[in-house]
């Protein structure tokens, strides 16, 4: 079958058949169809588990590993039958546009060969994104993050306070804080703070917060348990258990109205002492030591945890002590599967900018190969060394100058942007250059070569340049800036992805002029 369109290829379309384009795209797409698979399976969420286990997960660093052997293995075999045959070199008739399209076409072939990762990662988080709705995943959220209050947590105000009085700090111990215009105890659970999920975002999470408490000083029992119903709702749904009843759960911890005198109720069934590595306790016949339940009240300052034995059972075995809460909600396993589908969610990984990344290598690479495919291997060869030479004699002066010129001085400002000036100001003496008439080529094939390959960053950097040069103009005191912030500062820092992608775009468009250029260039004599 391949052979018979490799056939009709080169009757009617010999780039396509040049280029091998039938088999590299099954091949390609093959692979990208086994990565996208492997992170499906990878993106699975296990919702019973704490996250407190060590486990090493191995299986993203063999796809890079993977990924990248297969992609130059492919590149390779592909570049080895496309070398065979250059009807641009050996002067064939090909149409205005035929270049044009023979990059465009390498470019394609090298952004999907080189990017078998973001398949992978992309199909990891879709999975973790398709076990709920956007909606309905923020709804549970709230929920777990509501009813965390009522469970094991810190406290946000602290046992101290700092004030400033006659040029000195003074710290004050204090037992009660105020909220909302009331007086409590630091204990109590109007101090307590609770989980805070990525997707949420600050203000979400303040709001939450700020309700729970409201139904609290409001004394909406209702409210509170119909947040522990739907919690417990969501922790059966994914088959982890706890030892009690919402209704028993809101008659341990709730004591209005000074939400004091509560059973702490732990966030799994048992855990070591301090930061240890979770080392669970089982049923096994170990030897242990029972401790007394203490009858004062507890610090929750200092390990309250450890020290609180109304709340838990605490047990050492074998040099080890183990906390076994008498009461626990399944909150560890909860946090830890819905923080990892709120990364998902919030900050993945497989993002605009990882496709950007993807495809801006593709392009480099293919500007190598075109580039090549252009000139021949000679020019191509010299170009790359004197590039080389070139950069590393840049680095250089960029380093004395950096050595030699103070920072604070009038010419210090060009220390952090010298070395890209240069290259930019090389780029564009390299295309004026190329672009001038001359009968012979002489060394212009070394020249496009170089053109080709620093061209596609001319403009981001002069976008960068200019940004940089926007915010060396504005003025500060005392370290704060005092000048508003420009439409392009805020533009540039808050859209750099859609900026490299107008970039990319601009030079897509560019290289169809330039290629018809470089098709004239060819009719140049030698010498």
């Amino acid at each position: 079958m391949f052979k018979q369109i490799q056939n009709q290829l080169l009757l009617r379309h010999p780039l396509l058949w040049n280029l091998k384009i039938v088999p590299v795209i099954a091949v390609t797409i093959a692979l990208h169809i086994i990565f996208f698979s492997l992170g499906y399976f990878h993106g699975t969420v296990d919702f019973t588990k704490t996250g407190d286990e060590y486990y090493f997960d191995a299986l993203p660093a063999l796809v890079i590993f993977f990924s990248v052997f297969i992609s130059l293995l492919v590149l390779i075999i592909w570049l080895v039958f496309y070398f065979r045959n250059n009807a641009f070199k050996s002067y064939y008739p090909k149409n205005k546009l035929s270049l044009y399209k023979e990059f465009l076409l390498l470019f394609i072939l090298c952004t999907i060969n080189c990017s078998y990762v973001f398949s992978f990662m992309y199909a990891s988080e879709m999975h973790q994104r398709s076990y709920f709705s956007e909606q309905e995943f923020s709804r549970r959220i709230d929920i777990i993050s509501m009813a965390s209050l009522f469970v094991d947590g810190g406290f946000e105000e602290g046992e101290y306070i700092y004030e400033e009085k006659d040029g000195e700090s003074i710290r004050t111990r204090r037992e009660t804080f105020m909220y909302d215009g009331r007086e409590y105890s630091l204990n109590s659970l109007m101090n307590k703070s609770v989980t805070d999920f990525s997707y949420q975002g600050m203000v979400k999470d303040s709001l939450n917060e700020r309700r729970v408490k409201k139904w609290l000083i409001e004394n909406r029992k209702d409210s509170v348990l119909w947040v522990m119903r739907e919690f417990d709702k969501i922790a059966k749904e994914h088959n982890v258990k706890s030892n009690i009843a919402p209704p028993e759960w809101l008659k341990l911890v709730y004591d209005y109205p000074a939400f004091t005198n509560y059973i702490t109720i732990g966030r799994i069934d048992s855990y070591p002492e301090g930061n240890n590595p979770v080392d669970y306790a089982d049923n096994y016949d170990y030897d242990y030591t029972q401790v007394v339940a203490e009858t004062e009240p507890t610090d929750p300052y200092r390990n309250y945890q450890s020290l609180d034995t109304i709340s838990n059972n605490i047990k050492i075995i074998n040099g080890h002590t183990y906390i076994y809460p008498k009461y626990y909600e399944p909150f560890r396993q909860l946090e830890n599967s819905y923080g990892i589908i709120s990364g998902a969610w919030s900050g993945p990984d497989a993002n605009g900018g990882l496709a950007l990344f993807f495809a801006y290598f593709g392009l480099g690479l293919s500007l190598l190969i075109f580039s090549f495919r252009v000139t021949s291997g000679r020019n191509w060869l010299i170009a790359l060394v004197a590039f080389g030479v070139t950069a590393l004699i840049t680095g250089i002066i960029n380093v004395v100058y950096s050595i030699i010129i103070p920072y604070n001085s009038m010419l210090g400002g060009f220390r952090d942007t010298l070395y890209i000036t240069v290259w930019l100001v090389i780029a564009v003496v390299l295309l004026i250059w190329f672009f001038a008439k001359r009968k012979s080529k002489g060394i212009s094939g070394i020249i496009l070569n170089i053109v080709l390959w620093i061209t596609p960053s001319i403009l981001p950097v002069i976008g960068f340049l200019i940004l940089d040069y926007v915010e060396d103009q504005a003025v500060y005191e005392y370290g704060e800036r005092i000048t508003p912030v420009t439409g392009y500062e805020a533009w540039m820092k808050d859209n750099p992805e859609l900026f490299m992608l107008f970039c990319g775009i601009v030079f897509l468009a560019f290289m169809y002029f330039f290629t018809i250029s470089i098709k004239r260039w060819k009719g140049i004599a030698e010498s």
